[in-house]
């Protein structure tokens, strides 16, 4: 069992995501949140990622954790100047990891050996940089969002007013990529949108970049996102219209973010391809591998076939990851996973929940809704949403767009008043409901819902 060094007790443990990531991934997410104590503030010295249905979820030490968000609260969320100040690093960091990436898949079939594992090195470097702002911009937006609700619901304005200017201040600034490519497509031909928006399918290793047909699934032609700006921003003071304003700029951020990580991943498809080529695998392979097994292939030190094994191995059965301090530990197949989380007290925190008729949540755009469920663990099931269901998932990113233009309204574990789920919502005028912690394991496929996003709680009928 882990314990905690300075007290020699047990940690306990909370469950911050689940996502359907690859080794590639959750490894440079692990590590960066371990490390840049200017940055993160307080960095994280325990973390789990363990197999559960949905994907590979992330457990870390309650302590820690509760710390973390108390230093960003006050650091970020508490100053201004210091939030704005970050929000312009964010999008430095973004376009840095975009160029280095390209430039390190460049002529990779001339370069020797050594310099291919220095671009896959640069690459993983450069990955775990940037991971550090996707975390904030994720922790960050959730403080914010709380700050804001707190001051709008302060002001002397009626309810309904009120709704109206967090509902505001709860939108990005900007476009969403998949509103953004179904804007341009008035005006480009599909071809030109899937040469523009290629990343937008690249979120992994093992993805692929955007084809006409991906592109077509996307647009909603007549569809059009537009903001109504209230008439009640101008009656306000001007810190609190500056607090608004800041928090649309921040959503974008959050929204934005895997944008980047998309756009810099479809650089590095080349990369990945040409090692795979050298040690006779595919690209989606080398998602289930960390970049040191990767480079020991590379060096002669194991065996493709051997990788290949592990990799499959960790692609069908899963794989956990620990980090105890600074010290990385891997358990792949699901018998050491299992025995893995036994030895350190986590095999608890994996149990299904029990079904429930009812949940409660974060509305994340009012409204009410009946329809059969569809239960949405990865992208693989979202074939299974039709025109009028309620799509329950675990959480939403811009390759769900398409089922949700399907769905009649949105239900899902994770998220709050800025996350993607809720942004796509208000975009669409979709019943959404947040944060529900448990509606993909409460409900199965076909149950009839009831969504009543107004009050906050989804029913099974």
């Amino acid at each position: 069992m882990i314990k905690r060094a300075k007290k020699n007790k047990p940690i306990k443990w909370i469950k911050i995501f689940t996502r359907y990531y690859s080794v590639h991934f959750i490894t440079a997410a692990i590590s960066s949140l371990a490390k840049d104590k200017n940055l993160l503030r307080k960095p994280l010295k325990h973390i789990i990622s363990i197999p559960e249905p949905g994907g590979q979820s992330l457990y870390v030490d309650e302590i820690e954790y509760r710390e973390l968000m108390q230093a960003l609260d006050r650091y970020y969320v508490g100053d201004y100047t210091k939030l704005k100040a970050f929000n312009r690093r964010f999008f430095a960091a973004g376009k840095k990891y975009i160029r280095r990436s390209k430039n390190g898949s460049r002529n990779l079939a001339s370069i020797s050996g050594k310099v291919l594992i220095g671009c896959l090195t640069a690459f993983t470097a450069g990955f775990e940089e940037y991971g550090k702002y996707l975390w904030l911009t994720f922790f960050i937006n959730d403080l914010l969002s709380k700050k804001i609700v707190k001051m709008i619901g302060s002001l002397q304005l009626e309810d309904a007013k009120k709704k109206e200017l967090i509902a505001y201040a709860m939108r990005p600034s900007k476009l969403s990529s998949a509103f953004l490519l179904n804007h341009e497509a008035r005006n480009k031909n599909l071809k030109l949108l899937a040469k523009k928006f290629r990343w937008i399918t690249a979120l992994d290793v093992y993805d692929h970049p955007a084809t006409i047909k991906d592109i077509r699934a996307y647009l909603a032609p007549g569809e059009e996102a537009s903001v109504h700006i209230p008439k009640t921003l101008s009656q306000v003071s001007k810190a609190a219209r500056n607090w608004i304003t800041l928090s649309r700029e921040t959503t974008y951020a959050k929204d934005v973010r895997d944008d980047f990580r998309r756009q810099a991943m479809l650089e590095a498809f080349p990369l990945f391809d040409e090692t795979g080529r050298r040690l006779a695998m595919q690209r989606r392979h080398l998602a289930y591998l960390t970049t040191p097994e990767i480079i020991k292939g590379l060096l002669g030190k194991i065996s493709s076939k051997a990788l290949k094994e592990k990799a499959a191995l960790r692609e069908k059965e899963g794989f956990m990851m620990i980090m105890d301090g600074r010290k990385l530990e891997m358990a792949d197949g699901s018998a050491r996973i299992s025995e893995r989380s036994g030895q350190i007290g986590l095999a608890v925190l994996t149990k299904k929940k029990q079904r429930a008729e009812e949940l409660h949540g974060i509305v994340g755009c009012p409204g009410k809704a009946k329809g059969r469920a569809k239960i949405i663990f990865t992208v693989r099931d979202l074939g299974k949403v039709k025109k009028g269901d309620i799509m329950c998932s675990v959480t939403t990113n811009p390759n769900y767009v398409p089922a949700m233009r399907r769905a009649r309204a949105f239900v899902t574990d994770e998220g709050g008043m800025t996350s993607h789920a809720a942004i796509v919502a208000r975009e669409m005028g979709k019943p959404c409901l947040v944060g529900t912690k448990q509606a993909t394991k409460a409900f199965r496929d076909g149950d009839l819902l009831e969504v009543n996003a107004t009050k906050g709680i989804v029913k099974k009928l």
